[in-house]
């Protein structure tokens, strides 16, 4: 099953991502900087992406237990997310040295491999979240290895419970060391990995979430409240622990909108629903398309001209316009070409796959 809305959601977080980036290039533009401000709290597109994903990925476990089902899984999910990630790495390389921008290459490891949560450790600042993705598609190959599929929601809260009760007892007893960045075990035991395991709850938790008028008007309050209270101060964004407990709460009540809507009778747009098929290429390669287009029209255009004006608001169709095809020429051949090389190579069932397989939805 295709789930449309939340293809939506994903369309909406990768917006809200570019939109967030956007807001740098936009901020010298009188007619423009008087809508940037909101741009800021884009970055809940990437709270969202770690709900989704945590859903999602529930929904591809399910039904899977033991050692060959861990390792067609883990290796599945790593082709995901390397082959989309290594292209868009190799043209930010490409345009940094056509720029006569020096990568550091005691980064390169890092950046290569995604070794590391922490921004400064990339040469694409964005990849620091794909480290979380492969952080909880790991434990979740350890899940499908060892855990007993009838005790895995057992082990979910126990898991959100431990993570939970480390991130907030250093932020009770050593707040100063918190917000430092200097909490043991931080990338570990990261309060980040508690937005994986929202979408985990999410998934068990689906049949409650039909549609009425009345529930999802509840959940966009939840979302909009949780949301306001993580405007308040810088540090719930720069806090983990504060991080999920708003924006993180805020994406999962969207993510429960979302769920709630596809059991209604309404669709959702198929420019959103096609902006979160692309959602990946547009978050992985946006940066550098925005950088070129602005380089550009400083370069070509005058800076009082209705031409360079136009050029700088066009920046994120721009954006989305090659992420697009990206996906369509690049990132989705390569994931599918991979996904029959792995099902036939490592399929649990032995079975082989055939050539036009059914895509299923993946983060």
């Amino acid at each position: 099953m295709k789930y449309q809305w939340l293809q939506a959601a994903r369309g909406i977080a990768v917006i809200g991502v570019l939109l967030f980036h956007v807001s740098s290039y936009w901020e010298d533009m009188d007619i423009a900087r008087r809508i940037t401000g909101p741009f800021h709290w884009g970055f809940l597109g990437v709270d969202l992406f770690f709900v989704l994903s945590g859903f999602v990925i529930s929904a591809s476990i399910e039904r899977k237990s033991g050692g060959n089902h861990a390792l067609h899984f883990i290796c599945l999910r790593f082709a995901r997310i390397y082959l989309g990630y290594w292209p868009a790495l190799a043209l930010f390389c490409f345009v940094a040295y056509l720029q006569g921008v020096s990568l550091p290459t005691g980064n390169a490891l890092t950046s290569i491999f995604l070794l590391s949560g922490k921004i400064p450790d990339h040469w694409l600042a964005i990849s620091w979240s794909l480290f979380f993705e492969l952080y909880f598609y790991g434990l979740a190959a350890l899940v499908i290895a060892v855990v007993p599929m009838k005790q895995r929601k057992r082990w979910i809260t126990l898991f959100m419970a431990l993570i939970a009760s480390w991130n907030a007892g250093w932020l009770i007893t050593a707040a100063d060391e918190v917000m430092a960045g200097l909490q043991p075990r931080r990338t570990l035991l990261s309060g980040l990995i508690l937005e994986f395991l929202l979408g985990c709850l999410l998934y068990e938790m689906r049949s409650l979430f039909s549609y009425s008028f009345g529930k999802v008007a509840n959940l966009a309050s939840l979302a909009m409240v949780t949301f306001a209270i993580g405007t308040f101060s810088h540090w719930f964004d720069k806090i983990e622990l504060l991080r999920v407990g708003t924006f993180g709460l805020s994406a999962a009540a969207i993510i429960a909108m979302a769920l709630c809507m596809e059991h209604s009778p309404y669709k959702p747009a198929k420019w959103l629903t096609f902006t979160g098929d692309c959602s990946y290429s547009i978050y992985l390669t946006h940066i550098v398309v925005l950088d070129i287009a602005a380089t550009l029209g400083r370069l070509l255009l005058p800076a009082d001209s209705w031409m360079f004006l136009l050029n700088s608001l066009l920046v994120p169709a721009y954006a989305w316009l090659f992420g697009a095809l990206w996906y369509r020429c690049l990132e989705h051949p390569l994931y599918m070409s991979s996904k029959r090389l792995i099902g036939n190579l490592l399929s649990p069932r032995h079975t082989r796959i055939p050539a036009k397989a059914q895509e299923t939805p993946v983060p």
